[in-house]
């Protein structure tokens, strides 16, 4: 069973900031899941990863709960146990190949995008899911990489 490291505190948002451009972002070797794919993050990400909505989509307030996890986000990538999903598009309404899941500890969330037929992909965001995001994760269908 794979171990989880604690919360993460720290004190302001460019302190989780300048901590996920070191752990994640300035490596020259890239993260690979536990499938082997090798996962890109980049700085622009850090927004989208790490701010929340108070209105539809506007990613407006930093988001605490979702920087303590941010070191979870290499842990379950790398999770033998974690259950990969397709993800749901809430654009098209419809589930995306292009698109996957990583669920850990039950509802922590990892979503990744494909860049090239899944030899590689790109960090999305991560989040703890509740409510209706939570089932349509969970409903998605089993992902399987294109061609196994």
């Amino acid at each position: 069973m794979v171990t989880y490291p604690d919360l993460l505190h720290l004190a302001d948002e460019e302190s989780y900031r300048q901590h996920y451009e070191s752990l994640y972002c300035a490596s020259r070797f890239p993260l690979r899941t536990i499938d082997g794919i090798p996962v890109s993050f980049g700085r622009d990400k850090f927004g989208h990863a790490f701010r929340e909505s108070l209105e539809q989509r506007d990613k407006s307030v930093f988001s605490w709960e979702r920087a303590k996890r941010m070191e979870w986000i290499g842990v379950a990538l790398r999770d033998p146990d974690a259950v990969l999903t397709t993800s749901w598009n809430r654009d098209t309404r419809q589930y995306d190949q292009t698109r996957r899941n990583c669920r850990v500890q039950n509802n922590y969330i990892v979503v990744l995008r494909t860049t090239d037929d899944w030899g590689t992909a790109k960090f999305v965001t991560a989040f703890l899911a509740s409510g209706n995001a939570y089932r349509k994760i969970c409903g998605g269908p089993v992902w399987k990489k294109a061609g196994r």
